[in-house]
């Protein structure tokens, strides 16, 4: 059976859903103060094309900028960081 691009958008679409539930679980442990931003860590095997989708939906939900963190050479990171 040969695969077609319509599959591989398929799957995609399920990778970012599977990203999503993931990352709705780790904000739904933290606390926000007004004005204030959300760290947590990046979910492992999150791509650019993923993140410039979760990107999307997040801001519909209300966040104002999401952004992925790497820290620096002395404190090496990889977050996502949720602003409101």
């Amino acid at each position: 059976m040969a695969i077609g691009p319509t599959q591989l958008d398929d799957n995609f679409k399920k990778e970012v859903e599977a990203f999503e539930m993931l990352i709705d679980r780790a904000l739904m442990k933290k606390t926000l103060s007004p004005g204030g931003k959300v760290m947590i860590d990046t979910p492992k095997g999150l791509t650019g094309l993923h993140l410039v989708s979760l990107i999307e939906k997040y801001t519909k939900a209300g966040w104002k900028t999401i952004r992925q963190e790497y820290g620096d050479q002395r404190d090496p990171t990889n977050c996502l960081v949720f602003e409101s």
